[in-house]
């Protein structure tokens, strides 16, 4: 059986919960990959940087501008969001929480109250909420100390 080309992270909504919360906006976590119900889907791509740890790989790791996520909103305040593995020489699969969790909340955030978006530089790219910087930078302080990004 050929390995999964995208997981799913229901270990991280409680992270995607919190920001949120200071939008008072609540959601659960829909378990299963399955497109039927959904009322919007949104598909969008995240950065990363990726460490390998390959113990026989020279490079230390890599950075994608374009890693392949898919958000979709269900009824009853619920939503997935399935995220493309990212492959470094066809062999290591490597995920990024960090820039997950960021993404998942936008489309969320937009579809449940009127806020200010802004296109990335791509104009394929779909839009992102604005943070102000103190405040993406405080929660993301908040995020790297409780969990490693992968």
């Amino acid at each position: 059986m050929p390995p999964k080309k995208w997981s799913m992270y229901p270990s991280l909504h409680d992270d995607v919960s919190c920001l949120l919360e200071e939008e008072n906006l609540y959601f659960d976590f829909r378990e299963g990959d399955n497109p039927q119900g959904c009322s919007k889907e949104y598909d969008s791509h995240i950065m990363g940087r990726f460490t390998c740890h390959n113990p026989k790989c020279s490079s230390k790791g890599w950075s994608s501008k374009k890693i392949s996520i898919t958000i979709r909103m269900y009824p009853g305040a619920k939503y997935n969001a399935r995220m493309d593995h990212m492959r470094k020489e066809l062999h290591t699969v490597s995920k990024n929480g960090l820039e997950y969790i960021w993404r998942c909340r936008g489309p969320l955030a937009e579809a449940k109250v009127r806020t200010m978006s802004i296109y990335a530089k791509d104009a394929k790219l779909s839009p992102i909420a604005i943070i102000t910087d103190r405040r993406r930078e405080k929660a993301m302080e908040q995020l790297t100390s409780k969990r490693p990004v992968w």
